[in-house]
């Protein structure tokens, strides 16, 4: 069968947006560039998007900017904490 490589861009999987078709790999899947709301681009296979909205977590929702936010934010807890025990013992 086929693969229409332009049918879908301009389509949305979480934060992402599929701008062009990237490439085919040897085992035949499918791979597009996409652009994240935060601006970076990225490579995701047309598997991994989430093209029909289901909402399941095992689909590429960003760039990798969750991921890195939710550390973020979790290492600032982690200090804050730190910080708090250090100065409860003094």
């Amino acid at each position: 069968m086929a693969h229409n490589k332009t049918e879908r861009i301009g389509k949305t999987s979480g934060k992402l947006t599929v701008i062009a078709y990237h490439h085919v790999d040897g085992a035949a899947r499918h791979y597009y560039e996409c652009l994240c709301t935060c601006g970076n681009t990225c490579v995701v296979k047309v598997d991994n998007l989430d093209l029909r909205h289901t909402g399941k977590s095992r689909f590429t929702k960003s760039c990798g900017c969750i991921k890195k936010a939710r550390g973020e934010a979790i290492g600032q807890i982690s200090i804050a904490a730190h910080k708090a025990l250090k100065d409860s013992k003094e």
